[in-house]
């Protein structure tokens, strides 16, 4: 059922289906989703003095931003340039429009609750980084009850999509320091999602299925993993020594044919300046490193067993002293928990873990012969090429270098690891330099 907030409450009817309606049932049920007005939240959010000072005041930032070499934020990247150059203004005071990064994530309700909620979340990317997580727009919400067979849909986008092709055309409101109203268009800027969302999202195939990957076209294979298989994306070298690329993802070839792992045209491709949707879906950091690759790498050293890179008992309690003798900087607010609960960690305790303990444990399992060099070697590669991208300012030299090392460490991760091991989140590691440069550093996506 599909349920809009108006002043008028609960309607009798869903607006999609007719059916009858009825709180409770739903509720129990799970079989429903909000939509609140994007209008109406960012009118309110501009509401606030301090948000519309911040916006306005922000513009000149943009406008010096254009003319940098280096990407520092979302401002400065090819994706919002090319929406610049499509907006051209008649005034140097002048806003020429504002955009949203969108993110779409699921989350438990509640430890003892048995729904999860699905929340789009829509960024301002006007604002300075530093408000933007304070001013959150939620517009849509998905519930889903535990053990339902309701799955999302992207249908259920709908309304926002429909709502977001009005404010493509313009969207007003009245400006308390310049005294007057201002009307300018406002688009998606970028989607941000995990992996399997972004397939629903995009109608591409699975994860674990061919031609899975949102940036290239690159078939995979089947190959043996226990007692069944996986689809796996290895990284490859060609006869010269260079990583063979694939064709990428494009819109063109996106509306010319649904082939290579393309279901059907998504919705998502109505939205206005957004049509290349392949090229604006980010990598998503926090799904496709912290809790993709690095959750991925420290199952491969310690709960793997009788492979060239498992730790064995000793190495693993190795590993757990040196996490427990080192004490983390101040720019590390959340602490890492021990080894034997890494089950319930969070995103940023592995982010800390990847970026920081991982290179030191593996050190130190090298000194104590527990595990080769080339597993540390590998990993310094892809932590270089990690902390380039996400650097306060990244250079063109920066993307080049961190091209290289991540391309690097995919054809050495195929390698040392196996190839049974490079799905999905191994491989979008070669195409993280692309998205950062036509999207922004990987903190501000």
């Amino acid at each position: 059922a599909y349920y809009e907030d108006t002043k008028d409450g609960l309607p009798e009817h869903c607006r999609k289906c007719n059916s009858k309606l009825n709180r409770d049932s739903l509720c129990k049920t799970g079989n429903f989703f909000l939509y609140t007005s994007v209008a109406q939240q960012l009118t309110s959010l501009l509401g606030l003095l301090e948000n519309e000072q911040a916006v306005l005041n922000f513009q000149e930032s943009i406008k010096t931003a254009q003319y940098k070499n280096y990407v520092s934020d979302t401002i400065n990247s090819k994706r919002y340039k090319e929406l610049i150059m499509a907006n051209p203004t008649s005034s140097e005071q002048d806003i020429p429009f504002l955009s949203f990064s969108m993110n779409l994530d699921g989350v438990q309700a509640s430890k003892s609750s048995q729904n999860s909620l699905y929340p789009l979340m829509l960024v301002l990317n006007e604002l300075p980084p530093n408000l933007r997580q304070r001013n959150i727009i939620i517009p849509f919400l998905f519930m889903k009850r535990r053990g339902s067979n309701t799955k999302f849909h992207t249908s259920y986008l709908g309304p926002f999509v429909e709502e977001m092709k009005l404010l493509g055309s313009s969207f007003s409101f009245v400006s308390r320091q310049r005294n007057c109203n201002i009307s300018l268009p406002v688009y998606v800027y970028s989607l941000n999602c995990d992996s399997v969302m972004k397939c629903d999202l995009l109608h591409l195939k699975g994860v674990t299925g061919y031609f899975s990957c949102p940036k290239c076209k690159q078939k995979g294979e089947s190959v043996a993993k226990g007692r069944s298989s996986t689809v796996v994306k290895p990284a490859t070298l060609g006869p010269k020594g260079e990583l063979i690329k694939y064709h990428p993802r494009s819109k063109e070839n996106f509306d010319l044919s649904l082939e290579d792992g393309v279901c059907k045209k998504s919705i998502l491709s109505s939205l206005p300046m957004f049509t290349d949707i392949f090229c604006n879906a980010a990598i998503d950091s926090m799904h496709g490193v912290y809790l993709g690759v690095f959750k991925l790498a420290a199952k491969l050293w310690f709960k793997e067993r009788g492979r060239p890179f498992s730790v064995s008992p000793a190495g693993y309690r190795i590993a757990k002293d040196v996490m427990q003798k080192i004490t983390p900087s101040s720019s590390i607010v959340r602490g890492v928990r021990s080894l034997d609960e890494r089950a319930d960690w969070k995103a940023s305790e592995w982010r800390s873990f990847g970026y920081f303990w991982a290179p030191l444990i593996l050190e130190a399992l090298v000194k104590n012969s527990a595990i080769d060099q080339v597993y540390l070697d590998n990993w310094i590669l892809f932590t270089s090429g990690l902390s380039l991208l996400n650097s306060e300012n990244v250079s063109p030299a920066d993307i080049k270098a961190a091209r290289k090392y991540l391309s690097s460490f995919c054809v050495q991760f195929t390698s040392i690891y196996g190839k049974e091991y490079a799905i999905l989140n191994p491989h979008l590691m070669v195409h993280v330099a692309e998205s950062v440069d036509y999207l922004g550093p990987m903190w501000s996506t």
